[in-house]
């Protein structure tokens, strides 16, 4: 069973356009956060250091493919949420505190569900210009973190 799973996530994020694609890795790097926070409160050492790894691994993902040619003021602001968000799950690694993974996770819901508000108005947009909606054009803006 395990295998038909990884292979239909496979096949979901081969054929995802790059706004579901980057709605997939905020969902991502949110469960695995909630992993750590309950690996932590559960003594976990092991579970906690490879849950808050694969987030770290995400979330500094989105902030390397930041465009800051795409716009400078936004891709800064998203660049201090993203190193917020590391140095938080850095430590709360070191320390064992869920604590830092707490306002983590505020950030990276705010940001997923503003992501799928962007999602939502680019696939409009298109509608409305002849485009199959699950289309997200050059132009959107996606390419602000999707290199």
């Amino acid at each position: 069973m395990h295998r038909g799973y990884t292979d239909y996530k496979v096949t979901q994020a081969s054929t995802a356009n790059q706004g579901e694609l980057l709605i997939m890795l905020f969902d991502g790097a949110i469960r695995f956060t909630r992993k750590a926070i309950e690996s932590i409160e559960e003594g976990d050492v092991t579970a906690k250091c490879e849950s808050i790894s694969r987030a770290f691994s995400i979330v500094a993902e989105l902030h390397g493919t930041l465009d800051f040619e795409v716009s400078e003021e936004i891709s800064g602001n998203l660049a201090s949420l993203y190193v917020f968000i590391l140095e938080s799950y850095t430590n709360a690694n070191m320390h064992s505190d869920a604590t830092p993974l707490s306002g983590v996770l505020a950030v990276l819901e705010t940001l997923r569900e503003g992501w799928i508000g962007a999602v939502k108005v680019t696939q409009l947009h298109g509608e409305a210009e002849g485009r199959p909606q699950a289309g997200v054009s050059e132009r959107s803006g996606f390419s602000m973190l999707a290199g």
